[in-house]
């Protein structure tokens, strides 16, 4: 059976130097689990850290179904092939089905590599219906429903979901409760009726998989944030968002609403200062992280490694030694 290696944790924690560095041990390539990362133009924010003359390898004729709605291809970081990164346009309205259908085609297309696929990344949504399937991927959108709803206010779309059903309400945790993107997706799911859904077989159930999560106190964490949002803002995070807040009307919820962009842009809109702007995004990702690690926790299948323990390498490095041998 083929092996898959799985990195998950909070932002910011390192998961994906340490893909990099298990990669080059092991001869694997990268597949990216970020809802951010997916779209081109959203680079600095999101913090792809792709060096700028980096070429991108583009492989969609390889995927011919596929190649209509995304640019799939590769980065070579570090000589290791990076899939799942710019795949749309900021215009589109990407969901964890397209998310399912690409990655399960490259998973497929690099089957008979010997490369280990390493899946890396913060996105629990996206990694978990990869790994475990989810029952409502395979309801579609409704274009009609979310322009009716694009300018509802979150206390509406709560007491539209409530009516529909109050017991998918009860069951969000309070960070979703107050998302416009998920209660639209909730109130989507809904309408759609009590059909007879089932979770189909994922293209993993191909694969022996094994998850590393890492994690850090929560005061190293927001340590860590601080120092990337300085780093970013450095980089031209400002610049980054203007140029896609000038078309804002047609940028996707799921740009509007990411961490970083969404604080960016309120201070384009007149409606933070940019020391305002700089803080709710730091508090973002401060929540994010902890929202992160409440997904992750509940996944018993993950061993968990502490990243400010000296000897973490050296412990992950000896379990995928015994891991690949077993």
């Amino acid at each position: 059976m083929k092996k898959m290696l799985v990195i998950v944790g909070p932002t910011a924690s390192g998961k994906t130097a340490l893909a990099l560095d298990l990669a080059k041990l092991y001869k694997g390539y990268l597949l990216s689990a970020d809802s951010r990362q997916v779209y081109k133009g959203l680079d600095i924010i999101s913090g792809k850290d792709i060096p700028s003359n980096t070429l991108f390898i583009d492989e969609s004729h390889n995927y011919p179904l596929l190649s209509k709605k995304y640019k799939i291809g590769y980065y070579l970081l570090q000589d290791i092939p990076i899939y799942l990164l710019d795949l749309v346009s900021p215009t589109y309205n990407f969901s964890v089905h397209d998310y399912l259908m690409v990655s399960q085609d490259v998973l497929t297309y690099k089957k008979s590599d010997q490369a280990l696929p390493i899946l890396v990344g913060g996105s629990g949504f996206y990694i978990n219906s990869l790994l475990y399937g989810i029952e409502t991927v395979n309801i579609p959108q409704d274009k009609h429903l979310r322009i009716g709803l694009e300018n509802a206010s979150v206390p509406d779309l709560v007491e539209i979901l409530k009516k529909l059903n109050p017991k998918k309400f009860n069951s969000m945790n309070e960070s979703d409760s107050k998302n416009p993107v998920r209660l639209i997706r909730a109130i989507e799911v809904a309408q759609f009726g009590n059909l007879d859904i089932h979770i189909e077989q994922r293209i993993v159930d191909e694969f022996k998989t094994l998850i590393i999560g890492l994690k850090m106190n929560r005061m190293e964490i927001k340590r860590r944030i601080d120092v990337r949002v300085d780093k970013r803002i450095k980089q031209g995070a400002f610049e980054e968002a203007e140029n896609l807040f000038n078309n804002y009307k047609n940028l996707s919820n799921g740009v509007k609403s990411a961490n970083g962009y969404k604080q960016l842009f309120e201070y384009f809109k007149g409606d933070a200062t940019k020391e305002e702007a700089i803080q709710k995004w730091r508090t973002s990702e401060y929540l994010n992280a902890k929202k992160q690690m409440t997904w992750f926790k509940k996944d018993k299948n993950i061993q968990w490694f502490d990243v400010e323990d000296p000897n973490m390498k050296k412990q992950i490095d000896k379990l995928v030694k015994v891991w690949l041998t077993s």
